[in-house]
């Protein structure tokens, strides 16, 4: 037998929708939706408000809804305020804490909503609860990140602040004696030198060498502060001119006879030219340094690109490094060897680190004992600029 046919839209009566409508309207459970009399007393109930209030409705039908407010609210007059105000202008929303059947406090809003006949007769009011009290949660913690922030945002200016003091202090306090100290010594064992045996001129060179490895010390200690704390701008720059000029500073230091083969073309990439000078001067001179005694030193520079970062290798043919250290060194006064074999004040790449990390690049080395070194880093390859745009980069990493 089949089913009788639908009836037709216009045969649907007020009765239909007004069952639908509620049907609709107790099975939402996301939303307490209830109505109450023109004087506040429940009418109805559905799924959401018992959820979140937690009530069954043949506990709370009859109730007046004042039951829902904190005992401070109550006496206050909140809840017969709120009908007047809804009454008045046809609607009311707020948030604010609403109590549950457990006594426990939640976060709400409310919307309440006048209901009138069409007369234009109070006949109750609808109500729509929503727990907020995770969002509000939420919004709290991040108040509170927020404020943290702002703490530690001034607690780093005053540190950098006291840094720069300290700075300045090392820069002009400390190395003006120290050069003071260094050039007496220095004039000492150059003008008396006849007159002092070999134990005092032992004693005065040995002043002279602390000396001139403290300035050393104190000069690397500053160009890492500088580093980081400075704001640096990145835009495209030419690999192959920052290599040349840091194997023209290499050979001023340490003679023509220094063994640095660049193999071109080696690319363009997005940094800051004066600290990526400062990183290759560092790799480099790193690289001459550590071989192994009686050996002559040589170093290959060369690139490659990859996923548009641009890769340069600096690769010598020293000592070499366990793998248990390739990270170690990179942090400040890390040393493997001691002064007396490798002189250098343990910062070197440290410096180079921060540089690279500074630019948004990364720092690396593939290594072992007696078979050299291959130090790296990467950095982004050049982009088109033709608005000349340029990227601005404020703080350390």
């Amino acid at each position: 037998m089949s089913d009788p046919p639908p009836r037709p839209f216009a045969a649907i009566t007020v009765e239909d929708l007004e069952r639908t409508y509620q049907r609709m309207i107790s099975g939402v459970k996301e939303y307490a939706i209830f109505m109450l009399d023109p004087k506040g007393h429940v009418t109805s109930w559905n799924a959401g408000a018992e959820r979140i209030k937690g009530y069954r409705s043949d506990e709370i039908l009859g109730k007046h809804f004042s039951v829902f407010y904190p005992v401070e609210d109550q006496k206050s007059g909140k809840p017969a305020a709120e009908l007047e105000r809804a009454a008045r202008q046809g609607a009311l929303e707020d948030e604010d804490w609403r109590v549950r059947k457990d006594g426990s406090l939640f976060w709400a809003n409310v919307i309440i909503t006048a209901v009138r006949d069409d007369n234009g007769e109070l006949i109750g009011f609808t109500k729509v609860t929503r727990d907020l009290t995770s969002r509000r949660e939420m919004e709290q913690q991040l108040r509170t990140r927020a404020q943290e922030l702002e703490r530690q945002k001034v607690q780093l200016q005053e540190s950098n602040e006291a840094m720069e003091a300290f700075t300045y202090s090392i820069s002009h306090d400390l190395r003006a004696p120290l050069r003071g100290m260094w050039g007496y010594a220095s004039a000492l064992l150059e003008d008396y030198s006849n007159t002092l045996d070999s134990t005092g001129r032992q004693y005065v060179q040995s002043i002279v060498d602390g000396a001139a490895r403290m300035d050393a010390l104190i000069e690397d200690l500053l160009a890492y502060s500088r580093l980081t704390q400075a704001q640096i701008t990145v835009g495209p720059v030419s690999l192959s001119h920052v290599v040349a000029k840091a194997v023209d500073q290499i050979r001023e230091r340490n003679g023509e006879s220094a063994n640095i083969q660049v193999i071109e073309p080696l690319g363009e990439v997005e940094a800051h030219a004066p600290t990526l000078l400062q990183v290759i001067v560092n790799l480099l001179s790193n690289a001459l340094k550590f071989v192994t005694p009686g050996s002559a030193a040589s170093v290959r520079v060369h690139s490659e690109i990859s996923n548009q970062n641009v890769r340069l290798w600096v690769e010598d043919q020293g000592i070499g490094i366990a793998p248990e250290h390739h990270q170690r060194i990179f942090q400040p006064f890390e040393r493997l060897h001691g002064i007396e074999s490798y002189p250098g004040t343990g910062i070197g790449l440290a410096i180079v680190r921060k540089g690279v990390e500074r630019m948004h690049g990364r720092v690396g080395l593939e290594s072992a004992p007696g078979q050299g070194a291959r130090f790296w880093f990467e950095l982004p390859q050049r982009r088109s600029h033709g608005n000349g745009s340029q990227y601005r980069l404020a703080g350390g990493r």
